[in-house]
């Protein structure tokens, strides 16, 4: 919130004639700046409307009494004005500012994409070129991009999927960073500005990304509404590959990348009709850096509609099983594509040849690959890393916060204990120590997801994780445990 009283000034009288103030309210870099250049300390981002306030036109300034802000930072202004849109898109070329292009993928979301192309006007750093490509709509889209005119380009294409659309566009792409954005999601106003600044001062890195607003469409104004936010996950960015192979946490709409990154790892893949954005974020992440912005990008719309092209829709409720299904199809291949010292952090090759190393190399991919859900190969990448092994030794401390993460993730849990042999290949370990180790940490997991089940009732899931639990817990495991549970794990 702003202090009770803060005083604004502004290069043009016209601008303090606004009721609204948004954007930065900081010193302005340039004459179209959307924010007022401030006296004193105020928020630097954010939604703010004026409720009390005096225009002194001797001074041009504002005194400000009484205001209220955005519950959300970076919402989103009224839509930008074109002539000041255009002006903005002229300052941005003779300051030399790197291009970027807008790709705006449709299909059947004309209800949608007059606001999502509203939110990417009002960019506070505007986007040079924005390419909507229709992938044979049969609703109004065509008549809703028309209405933007010269401001948008805009192609048709029959029917083929996201992948084939993104191609399409791709080949239109003028500008130096491509930021695709869904045609159902809403542009936070200074997510332009921030993710092209990064890229602007980060040469070393290919993308740029920030996290998202869930939101749900208001029922009575039609316009999004955010919810929360959904936060990303902080690491060292060396490790960014590995997250992701873990968990897909960033979103085409909340990422911007140089043209020249998506040149070097080729189109999307046309055979893909879900997960084609992860599988695209996977190839970028796995050769080049990516660096992380401050506050959310984009506003996420959660609704009912159906997915898909037009000749395999399904319902939003079936979101989850197909990402699962084209995920499994994803990491299959990887795992046939990729040498085992890619799934450790700043590992190479030649560090293979140490056992210990080796051993943990095939954990992380285990890990993966639970996390996808494809049992065959999460019990295969266990046996590689313990199955021939004769030496007595405990787990390390990484091991085992690989076996907390399978036992913490109800997917990977299932994977590895509820639905293969995970538990047999356990049971034959010949190091007894070892073996208990993991139990000890499988079962931990398995007291939660009995505690959830029991919770949702579902009577299933409560015989399977009292089944993996009666296979787990000995004495000796449950006496590890039990010390665990009172924090004395000696």
């Amino acid at each position: 919130t702003l202090p009770p009283s803060v005083r604004l000034t502004a290069r043009s009288p016209s601008r303090l004639t606004n009721p609204l103030v948004h954007g930065r309210i900081t010193t302005a870099r340039n004459p179209l700046s959307p924010g007022f250049p401030a006296e004193t300390a105020a928020p630097s981002l954010g939604s703010v409307a004026l409720t009390q306030h005096h225009h002194d036109p001797d001074t041009e300034s504002l005194s400000v009494t009484s205001c209220r802000t955005s519950r959300y930072p970076y919402m989103a202004p009224p839509p930008m004005p074109r002539t000041r849109a255009r002006v903005l898109r002229f300052w941005c070329a003779m300051t030399d500012q790197p291009a970027v292009s807008v790709l705006v993928p449709t299909f059947n979301r004309a209800i949608y994409l007059g606001e999502c192309l509203d939110s990417i006007l009002a960019q506070t750093r505007p986007p040079s070129q924005i390419v909507v490509i229709n992938d044979g709509s049969t609703d109004d889209t065509r008549a809703v991009a028309r209405q933007y005119g010269a401001q948008i380009e805009y192609t048709e294409k029959p029917n083929g999927g996201k992948s084939s659309a993104l191609n399409v566009g791709m080949t239109r792409v003028a500008g130096d960073y491509v930021w695709i954005m869904d045609d159902d999601d809403v542009a936070l106003p200074t997510a332009l500005e921030r993710l092209a600044g990064c890229l602007d001062r980060r040469t070393d890195v290919g993308l740029a990304y920030g996290a998202r607003l869930n939101g749900v469409t208001d029922a009575t104004s039609g316009a999004i509404h955010p919810l929360d936010e959904v936060a990303i996950p902080t690491f060292p960015e060396e490790q960014l590959f590995i997250r992701m192979m873990e968990s897909c946490f960033i979103a085409q709409p909340a990422c911007l990348v140089r043209r020249t990154c998506y040149e070097q790892v080729g189109p999307f893949d046309d055979a893909l009709l879900r997960s084609q954005d992860y599988e695209m974020m996977l190839r970028l992440c796995r050769r080049f850096r990516g660096a992380t912005v401050e506050g959310p990008t984009y506003i996420h719309r959660i609704h009912g509609g159906r997915r898909g092209p037009s000749g395999s829709q399904f319902d939003s409720a079936a979101r989850a099983a197909k990402w699962q299904e084209f995920d499994a199809i994803i990491f299959s291949k990887l795992r046939k594509e990729l040498a085992l010292h890619e799934y450790l952090p700043e590992a190479n090759d030649g560090d293979m040849r140490s056992s210990a190393t080796q051993r943990r190399a095939y954990l992380h991919r285990m890990k993966v690959m639970a996390f996808k859900a494809l049992s065959k190969e999460t019990v295969e990448d266990f046996s590689f890393a313990f199955g021939e092994s004769r030496q007595t030794f405990s787990l390390s401390p990484a091991e085992q916060d690989v076996f907390a993460s399978i036992a913490n993730h109800p997917q990977a849990l299932s994977t590895f204990v509820l639905d293969s042999d995970g538990l047999r290949v356990v049971d034959r370990l010949s190091n007894a120590e070892l073996a208990r180790q993991i139990k000890v940490q499988l079962a931990r997991g398995l007291s939660w997801y009995l505690r959830r089940s029991v919770r949702a009732g579902e009577g299933q899931a409560i015989r399977q994780a009292l089944r993996a639990l009666a296979r787990t817990l000995d004495v000796r495991t449950t006496i590890a445990l039990l010390k665990l549970k009172v924090g004395n794990p000696t």
